[in-house]
């Protein structure tokens, strides 16, 4: 069985279709996608004129089997998050201005409108949005395999200080043990190439394959907006146990 993963799109049609291409062409059983389907931050992306927030939602929708929340989907939807991690948002936290927000985050969230743009989407696709699940669960080919869009206790990437996220590592593998998982993917962290962790050990390998071991792994996968860093998508043979990791270009 061939499965597809792809994550981070931010609105941008264009690398998505490229994506969709390359995913017909590899006769994939299944798509995941790993969440931040919208989300365009002024700062990091240049696509300003084919971003297509709408559109973006209806291929996922309409082509992918699992699909995750990212931090930008929760934030668009106005979904506070079921995993906090340490942070405690208040129940009213979508309806507090700027800087009560930025007071009670204290630097330790991802406060979105600082510069992403609205993504201009139906209230029924906010609602698609805001049905989405923290993390997946799924049994392929008799293993279970853990989908989220962030590493564990951050599922879903609100925190600010993702870049230390090394010092979860262990975590996550302990929280995909009690899921009864050895494999584990997620995205939020716009990799180049893909990387891979135990409990004790992690590396980064570049655009493709890599073979899996016994032991529980995870793997940061590659985004699909185009940004400052290469993107792609992964692909997951189950019968191989192996990696397909393909740069978009």
């Amino acid at each position: 069985m061939k499965i597809a993963i792809i994550s981070d799109i931010h609105e941008d049609i264009e690398r998505l279709r490229k994506a969709m291409s390359i995913i017909e062409k590899n006769n994939i059983d299944e798509i995941v996608c790993l969440g931040d389907i919208v989300g365009y931050s002024v700062p990091h992306y240049n696509h300003f004129d084919t971003k297509n927030a709408s559109e973006c939602i209806q291929i996922v929708k309409s082509n992918c089997k699992i699909v995750i929340a990212g931090n930008h989907d929760l934030y668009e939807s106005q979904k506070i998050p079921e995993n906090k991690s340490d942070f405690d948002f208040p129940d009213n936290w979508y309806s507090l201005d700027y800087q009560e927000k930025k007071k009670l985050a204290n630097g330790k969230l991802w406060l979105c409108e600082e510069n992403s743009l609205p993504s201009l989407i139906s209230k029924k696709e906010r609602e698609y949005l805001y049905n989405l699940p923290e993390y997946v669960v799924s049994d392929f080919t008799g293993q279970n395999i853990l989908f989220s869009h962030f590493i564990y206790p951050d599922i879903t990437g609100s925190r600010a200080d993702f870049g230390k996220y090394e010092s979860s590592f262990k975590s996550h593998i302990d929280f995909m043990k009690k899921q009864d998982c050895n494999l584990s993917f997620f995205g939020h962290a716009h990799i180049e190439g893909i990387r891979t962790f135990t409990a004790v050990n992690s590396k980064i390998k570049s655009f493709g394959k890599l073979k899996t071991t016994n032991e529980p792994q995870a793997f940061i996968v590659p985004c699909i907006v185009k940004g400052n860093q290469k993107n792609g998508i992964t692909i997951f043979n189950t019968n191989t146990m192996e990696l397909n990791i393909i740069r978009l270009r």
